[in-house]
């Protein structure tokens, strides 16, 4: 769990040096938002390589409360 809290930290600009402590609450959520950002560019390289339709209810970035979506 801490290795990965870690990366998803580390996402968010955390460097994980010996004297930084653990990360806080911002360096996570921003951590967590550039995730969301790859996971979405992922599914749409996926979908765009496999030249198949996204499936109906992932609309990209609707739930998230952030502009728009991509339209595939």
């Amino acid at each position: 769990m801490r290795e990965a809290i870690h990366r998803v930290a580390g996402l968010g600009g955390f460097l994980g040096r010996k004297g930084d402590g653990e990360p806080g609450t911002q360096t996570l959520w921003l951590g967590l938002q550039r995730l969301d950002d790859i996971a979405a560019m992922w599914l749409v390289m996926f979908y765009v390589r496999h030249k198949s339709p996204c499936p109906a209810g992932m609309i990209l970035g609707k739930d998230q409360g952030r502009a728009g979506g991509l339209p595939l």
